[in-house]
C-alpha cells in the first residue's frame, strides 16, 4: 500500500495480537524514538496559533462528558498520558475535575500551560518515568493517540493498568492503517482483536470498543472490573507450565470473543470444542487447533482488509481525477459558449458591413454610369467644336 509520503510500504500482521506493523526502510531505534517523536509533534503543533488550540479544545467537551459518564463517581481522579497540546486536560480542568496531564515535550507542555493556564495540572515527563514515581490510583486514564507512538507499549500499559482504581477505565484511541496515517511516527496499528488481546494480557475487561468511520479511528475502554485482577500479579514468579497454560487459556478466550465478532462460522468451532471436551481430548490441543484456524481466517481477513484499503485509495484517486476532468470539461464548455457568442456578434457585424459594401458598390455603379454619360456628352461637344473650327478655317 501507499504511505503518507507517497511511497510503497508493506504491512505485516502480528501473529500474537493481530496488530498491523509497517515495514519502514528507515526505522527509529528505541533510544532515539522519543526524541524523534518529540521533534515530529513539536514541528506539527508549536507554530500553531493559540486561538486555534482554543477552538479545537472546545470541540472536546462532548468527549470529556462521555468519558466522565463511564465512571460512577462524582469526582473521579483523571490522568492523561501524552497530553500533547493539553486540549483534553484543559477541558477536564474547566469542568472542575481532578485532572493531571503528562506530556514528554517541554515545548508543548510550557505552551499548553500558558494557553490554558493549567499550572501544575500539566507536568513534563515520560509515561515510564511518571508511573515509576506515582502511587496514586486513577478512575479514568486516557491515552488518546499515544499507544501507536510507543516503542515499548506493553511496559506502559502494565504500569497504566496498575494505576487504575477499582472499576476504573483506561480510554485508548488509535488510527487505522490508512495511507494518511502510515508514516514512521506510527510504529504499529491495533485492531479490534488487538484490544481483546490487551484486555486478557492486562487482566482487564473490554467495556467498549467501536470504529469511528468519519475519522478512521478505533476507540476502546478497558475496565478494571475486579479489584484483585491487576497489580503485583505481573511480577509473581509462577510455574513455567502454569504460565503457558494461562497464556493459552487467555488466548482461547480472546479468540472466542474475536470469532464471535468477526466470524459467523464460529458456532461450528464451538461444536467441535464441545464434542472434543465430551471425549476428554486434551484441551490444550483443541485450543491450539482452534487458534490456528482462527489465526488463518484472521490472516485472510487482514489480507482482504488490506486489499480493500488499497482499492479504496485507488477509488479515491480515480474520484479526484474524474472530478478534475469534470472541472476541465465545464471550463471548456464555458469557453466554447463564450466563443460561440463572440462568433455570433462577429457574424452580425460582418453582415452589417456586407450590406454597407453592397450599398457602396451600387452607388459607385450609379456614379460610373453618370461619368460615362458625361464623357459621351463631352466627346460629342468636342466633335462639334472641331467641325466649327474646320468651317471657320475654310
Amino acid at each position: 500500500m501507499s504511505d503518507a509520503n507517497g511511497g510503497r510500504i508493506s504491512l505485516f500482521v502480528c501473529g500474537t495480537c493481530n496488530c498491523y506493523v509497517p515495514d519502514f526502510t528507515t526505522k527509529w531505534d528505541d533510544k532515539n524514538n522519543l526524541l524523534a517523536q518529540l521533534d515530529l509533534h513539536e514541528r506539527t503543533w508549536v507554530e500553531e496559533e493559540p486561538d486555534e488550540w482554543r477552538r479545537e479544545q472546545k470541540e472536546l467537551l462532548t468527549l470529556a462528558n462521555w468519558l466522565l459518564g463511564q465512571i460512577d463517581k462524582s469526582d473521579p481522579a483523571i490522568l492523561e498520558i501524552g497530553a500533547g497540546r493539553g486540549l483534553l486536560t484543559a477541558t477536564f480542568f474547566e469542568l472542575g475535575n481532578d485532572i493531571l496531564g503528562v506530556e514528554p515535550s517541554n515545548k508543548l507542555a510550557d505552551q499548553a500551560r500558558s494557553v490554558f493556564d493549567l499550572g501544575s495540572r500539566l507536568v513534563c515527563d515520560t509515561a515510564g518515568n511518571f508511573f515509576s514515581k506515582s502511587k496514586k490510583k486513577y478512575d479514568i486514564l486516557v491515552m488518546w493517540h499515544v499507544l501507536e507512538h510507543l516503542d515499548k507499549p506493553l511496559d506502559v500499559l502494565r504500569s497504566a493498568a496498575r494505576s487504575l482504581s477499582d472499576g476504573g477505565v483506561m480510554a485508548i484511541q488509535t488510527p487505522l492503517p490508512l495511507e494518511r496515517f502510515v508514516y514512521p511516527g506510527h510504529l504499529f496499528f491495533p485492531d479490534f482483536s488487538t484490544y481483546h488481546y490487551l484486555a486478557t494480557f492486562l487482566n482487564l475487561r473490554v467495556k467498549f470498543i467501536d470504529f469511528d468511520p468519519e475519522n478512521s479511528f478505533i476507540t476502546c475502554l478497558l475496565e478494571n472490573a475486579d479489584k484483585n485482577s491487576v497489580g503485583d500479579n505481573f511480577d509473581v514468579e509462577e510455574n513455567h507450565m502454569s504460565k503457558i497454560l494461562n497464556r493459552f487459556e487467555g488466548a482461547y478466550s480472546a479468540a472466542k470473543n474475536l470469532a464471535g465478532e468477526r466470524l459467523s462460522t464460529i458456532s461450528s468451532l464451538e461444536e467441535k470444542l464441545e464434542f472434543a471436551e465430551s471425549l476428554s481430548i486434551d484441551r490444550l490441543d483443541i485450543i491450539e487447533k482452534l487458534g490456528g484456524e482462527i489465526s488463518e481466517r484472521d490472516n485472510r481477513l487482514s489480507a482482504a482488509e488490506s486489499l480493500a484499503l488499497d482499492r479504496l485509495d485507488v477509488i479515491e484517486k480515480l474520484g479526484a481525477e474524474i472530478s478534475d476532468r469534470d472541472n476541465r470539461l465545464i471550463a471548456a464548455e464555458s469557453l466554447a459558449l463564450n466563443r460561440y457568442e463572440t462568433i455570433k456578434k462577429m457574424s452580425a457585424e460582418i453582415s452589417v458591413r456586407d450590406e454597407r459594401i453592397a450599398a457602396a458598390e451600387s452607388l459607385a455603379l450609379q456614379r460610373l454610369a453618370v461619368i460615362e454619360e458625361m464623357s459621351e456628352e463631352i466627346r460629342i461637344r468636342d466633335e462639334e467644336i472641331a467641325k466649327l473650327k474646320l468651317e471657320e478655317n475654310l
